[in-house]
């Protein structure tokens, strides 16, 4: 969830990265309600065992799901089931797992909104990577329920972090030393 969620509301929540927070939920047929801190007091737990059961259920409820998968150097994997949880199923390490097999590892991961998660190949090819995340940030401007416009890399241990891209101007690399 957007990070400024928590300006009203005291949320459970664990930090994600780039104003984003992974937030926990009760989902029903008709909507959802994100879990208050002060709820934790009232079921005598922590916000340890909630992420614990969160995932849990996560995992549970993505078995069967949809994933698209593009493998190869510019390789893509692509999860859109609009279940209001796409986004959050990063965090699987199963699915990053999955994703690492058929795209290679580190590799960067988008989610423009809720509903929508890409992975694509870490690699120098400058226009694909440019063409990844101009696509994301668009996404994040269009469809309903943005988070972010950014992209983070996965590496192979499960870390999620905001991705570092070197822009750099491609006539340093045919410019001769002096």
């Amino acid at each position: 969830m957007p990070e400024n969620f928590l300006e009203r509301m005291d949320l459970v929540h664990f930090p994600f990265g780039d104003e984003v927070v992974v937030g926990f939920v009760i989902d029903s047929d008709e909507a959802y309600s994100y879990i208050r801190n002060e709820q934790l007091s009232n079921w005598e737990v922590d916000k340890e065992e909630v992420k614990l059961v969160a995932f849990a259920n996560l995992i549970e409820r993505s078995q069967g799901i949809e994933m698209t998968a593009f493998p190869g150097d510019n390789g893509l994997f692509v999860v859109n089931t609009v279940d209001g949880f796409d986004a959050v199923r990063i965090v699987d390490e199963g699915l990053q797992q999955l994703i690492s097999e058929q795209i290679g590892s580190p590799f960067y991961a988008g989610v423009p909104n809720r509903d929508f998660l890409i992975c694509w190949s870490k690699n120098n090819d400058k226009e694909f990577q440019n063409q990844m995340r101009s696509q994301i940030s668009s996404d994040f401007d269009e469809r309903p329920y943005p988070l972010s416009r950014n992209a983070f890399e996965v590496n192979a241990g499960g870390k999620i972090t905001p991705a570092i891209f070197s822009d750099f101007d491609e006539r340093a690399l045919s410019a001769e030393s002096n």
